[in-house]
C-alpha cells in the first residue's frame, strides 16, 4: 500500500537546510578549496533552480490525501471471467467508499508517474466500418491517415474524481456504460489537439481492440485534462481511458 501526505515542496526545502555548525564547516573547506567549491556552489545553484521550475509543473492531477493499493487478479481469457472479475472490483469500490473518511475511490491499470501505461495504434472508424477479426483491424492500420497512437488506460468512474483530473468537454464515464452497453472512451485533451486539430472528437468511434482484444468499437464520449505520466520534466502523452466494467483488461 502507498501512501502520500503533506506537502512535498515544504519536505525538499526543510531537508536543504543544515545547521549552523555544517555552514561552518562549509566555510572552512571553502578556504581551503576554493575553485572546487565554487564549482559546487553554482551546480546547487543550478540544480536548486530546475529543483524549482520541475515543483511549479502543474501534474494534472491531485498530489494530498490520496492513498493507493494494488490489487492483483489472475489475466482470463474468457469474456464472461473478465466480466465478473469487473463486477468484483464494483463490489470493492463500493465497500471502500463506506469507510468512514474515505470521499472518492477509483480503480485504475496504471497510476501516473508510475511507469506510465501501454501504448499502441489505434485506428478511427467510420460509419460502415465494423471490424471483426485482426484481420480486419489490420486492413485499417494499412490506412495511414485513419490511424493514431496513444496510451491506453482502464479506469473507473471514479478515478478521476479521486484524483481531481478534470473533464475539459462532454461527460465522464458513469452507471449507464455496464458492461452491455455500447463500449465508450475518453481521451486526453493532448490526443484531442494531436488527432483531431481544429475539430470535436465527441461521438467519433475508435478501434483499439489490437489493445485488449476486445473488437468492439470504442465512442468517445469525453476529454479529459492531461496528466504526467512519465515525470513531471516529460510531456503529457496521449491517452486512452476505457471503462473498466466494460473493458476490464488492459
Amino acid at each position: 500500500m502507498r501512501a502520500t501526505a503533506g506537502d512535498l515542496r515544504n519536505d525538499l526545502v526543510e531537508g536543504g537546510r543544515g545547521s549552523s555548525a555544517s555552514h561552518r564547516a562549509g566555510l572552512v573547506i571553502a578556504a581551503v578549496q576554493m575553485a572546487i567549491t565554487l564549482v559546487l556552489v553554482v551546480g546547487a545553484g543550478l540544480l536548486g533552480r530546475s529543483l524549482m521550475k520541475v515543483l511549479e509543473v502543474n501534474p494534472g492531477f491531485r498530489v494530498d490525501r490520496i492513498v493507493a493499493m494494488d490489487v492483483s487478479l489472475p489475466r482470463l481469457e474468457d469474456p464472461k471471467a473478465r466480466i465478473a472479475q469487473g463486477r468484483f472490483f464494483e463490489t470493492l469500490i463500493e465497500r471502500i467508499g463506506q469507510i468512514p473518511g474515505v470521499r472518492k475511490v477509483g480503480a485504475t491499470s496504471g497510476l501516473p508517474l508510475d511507469g506510465g501505461h501501454p501504448d499502441g495504434m489505434f485506428a478511427l472508424l467510420g460509419p460502415n466500418d465494423a471490424p471483426k477479426t485482426i484481420a480486419d483491424l489490420g486492413a485499417l492500420f494499412r490506412q495511414k491517415d485513419r490511424i493514431g497512437s496513444a496510451d491506453f488506460c482502464v479506469v473507473t468512474d471514479g478515478y478521476f474524481v479521486a484524483l481531481g483530473i478534470a473533464l475539459v468537454r462532454g461527460r465522464m464515464f458513469d452507471a449507464r456504460d455496464g458492461a452491455e452497453a455500447p463500449h465508450v472512451a475518453l481521451i486526453t485533451q493532448s490526443l484531442a489537439r494531436e488527432r483531431w486539430p481544429g475539430d470535436d472528437p465527441i461521438g467519433r468511434a475508435i478501434e483499439f481492440g489490437n489493445m485488449d482484444g476486445d473488437l468492439r468499437p470504442l465512442t468517445i464520449v469525453g476529454i479529459v485534462a492531461d496528466t504526467h505520466e512519465y515525470g513531471l520534466d516529460a510531456p503529457p502523452r496521449p491517452t486512452v481511458y476505457v471503462n473498466l466494467y466494460q473493458r476490464p483488461r488492459p
